[in-house]
């Protein structure tokens, strides 16, 4: 039974992974009472997962750093890695969240300006697998939607449909 251990527990770890993206593909945007927009985001299981992730970075450089207290050099370079990959993993979940209504997108991220389009400029969607992630391809830019928001499917679906309206309203030498 030990040789079929590593062997459940990656099927068993990856039907996980399976479930919950799925879970995550199928969940709903909220919707925000004041403006009326609807709002995806990183949910409260991805969240907690981040700082569940980060947490044990930190440990792990703890433990580190108690253990072999002479070397320096790799508490340093744990501590920078627990730091930057910790942080940057926060500051994904907890600052990345895309508003949407029958008249725009706009996607807020810690990593740049706020990108805004009309429906009207969605020119097509994309996928990119290595990322994970839908681009939407509009007039004045990309806007890329992490499959791991609440709420993307409905999100990418409805952002395909108005592609597809606004490329059927185009002259065809101008459809890209």
């Amino acid at each position: 039974m030990s040789n079929w251990s590593p062997i459940l527990s990656g099927a068993l770890a990856g039907l996980i992974v399976t479930l919950v993206g799925y879970a995550l593909m199928r969940s709903r945007p909220k919707v925000d009472a004041q403006s009326g927009r609807s709002v995806a985001s990183y949910s409260s299981f991805v969240r907690t997962f981040g700082i569940a992730l980060t947490l044990m970075l930190a440990l792990g450089t703890a433990y580190t750093v108690w253990t072999q207290p002479d070397d320096r050099d790799v508490h340093w370079f744990l501590g920078a890695f627990t730091v930057l990959g910790g942080g940057c993993l926060l500051l994904e979940f907890f600052g990345v969240r895309i508003e949407f209504d029958s008249e725009s997108i706009q996607r807020f991220a810690p990593w740049h300006r706020p990108r805004i389009a009309a429906w009207s400029e969605v020119e097509r969607v994309t996928y990119s697998s290595w990322a994970s992630w839908h681009v939407l391809h509009t007039a004045s830019g990309k806007i890329r939607v992490p499959d791991w928001i609440s709420g993307a499917g409905e999100l990418v679906a409805y952002a395909r449909r108005r592609a597809e309206a606004n490329n059927s309203n185009r002259p065809k030498s101008a459809r890209t």
